[in-house]
């Protein structure tokens, strides 16, 4: 029962509302499975306007796209010196698309990353043995 949809939630809260329960009785009726925020929504949405289905996303469309991806990554390694707001102005996306593009798409990072040196078992026991003598001076 915990795994309804978003559609079986509210027809769960308008079957119980045509029922003739309150908002009250219907949360505690269907604690854990329906939020108290669904239910006053189905609920004002059915008294207002006669239905409970929600009008389509008005979302934009991702800019985000395989095409893009590529075009983006061909300019990249063609020079490495783009910064993200230059090939954000020319490709005419936000700043912040151009740096999620970067970062979750391409696998890049706005930094260089550090190499450290790997020390060896032999070095780390000379290191220890060596702090251990100079614990003991002080």
């Amino acid at each position: 029962m915990k795994d309804l949809s978003e559609q079986g939630k509210c027809d769960l809260v308008l079957s119980q509302f045509l029922k003739g329960l309150g908002m009250g009785a219907i949360m505690t009726k269907s604690k854990g499975v329906v939020g108290q925020l669904t239910v006053f929504r189905t609920a004002k949405s059915f008294k207002e306007e006669g239905k409970t289905k929600r009008a389509p996303s008005t979302r934009k469309v991702t800019l985000r796209t395989p095409p893009m991806v590529k075009m983006i990554w061909e300019k990249v390694q063609q020079d490495l010196r783009w910064s993200m707001r230059a090939l954000a102005e020319v490709e005419g996306v936000s700043a912040s698309t151009m740096r999620r593009l970067c970062r979750d798409n391409l696998g890049l990072t706005p930094y260089k990353k550090q190499h450290w040196q790997v020390l060896s078992k032999a070095t780390k026991a000379k290191q220890l043995k060596q702090g251990c003598s100079l614990l003991k001076i002080l």
